[in-house]
């Protein structure tokens, strides 16, 4: 990260979000360099020289000489995908877009695979939900995940595996002791079940779609717009955990 004041040529990507993140990929997959700020993913002209192509199948805007602030120095990701419920659908994505990824089960993140990986992607769906992803990977296992996440790790979920990351209840630890180890936000589930006795998880709130709102500016939310609507399908909500704080 630097604050950089542009002497030479520079390009601008100004594709789509999907388009752009394509390009990206390969200027790293080729040891490049390749920046990115607010204002969004920059490539400097030499390296737009070396790779004649980029001209006609990335949509590149030149940049006016000036002070463009902060800049990001981006690298080549290396994604994990734990292999249980959706999964299939998060390799379908990378696939597309030129990550770097891999599928690993529970007894590769016992043993540590994960200390090789930037990002661990946990799917929603699965047999048992989140008591089927989480009771395979033991105790032992979800310290691992706990670790790679404080060391610096993305964890990116859906549906049951973002689940797993919040604050439950007493009563749900009860029924899953497991869950409590798991713990990685400081945000409750706002749809947990209070009234009901045999089950104390998530409640349903049905399908359709949602109006959210984008709250940061992110290489991953760059072109959204400030408010878009997605599907929501049975996931959880979470809230501000004010009275609890989870550790480390």
């Amino acid at each position: 990260m630097n604050h950089k004041v542009i002497d030479e040529k520079y390009y601008l990507l100004y594709g789509s979000w999907i388009d752009n993140v394509i390009c990206v990929n390969e200027v790293l997959d080729q040891g490049k360099i390749v920046y990115w700020n607010e204002g969004g993913y920059i490539i400097s002209e030499t390296v737009v020289s070396e790779m004649q192509y980029l001209k006609n199948k990335c949509n590149l805007k030149k940049m006016e000489r000036g002070d463009v602030g902060e800049l990001f120095a981006l690298r080549k990701l290396k994604i994990a995908v734990y292999g249980i419920g959706a999964a299939l659908s998060y390799a379908k994505v990378l696939n597309a877009t030129g990550f770097e990824w891999l599928f690993i089960n529970e007894t590769e993140i016992r043993t540590g695979v994960l200390d090789g990986v930037d990002v661990l992607i946990m799917p929603g769906g699965g047999l048992e939900s989140t008591k089927g992803q989480l009771y395979p990977l033991g105790e032992k296992g979800i310290n691992e995940i706990q670790r790679f996440v404080r060391e610096g790790g993305l964890y990116l979920a859906s549906c049951s595996g973002a689940f797993s990351a919040g604050i439950v209840n007493k009563r749900y630890y009860e029924q899953y002791p497991i869950s409590k180890n798991m713990e990685l936000i400081n945000a409750k589930i706002w749809n947990i079940n209070k009234d009901h006795d045999e089950w104390s998880g998530q409640i349903s709130l049905g399908i359709g779609r949602i109006k959210v709102q984008k709250s940061i500016n992110h290489p991953i939310t760059w072109q959204m717009p400030n408010e878009f609507e997605v599907t929501y399908y049975n996931g959880p909500v979470f809230c501000k955990a004010e009275d609890y704080s989870v550790e480390g």
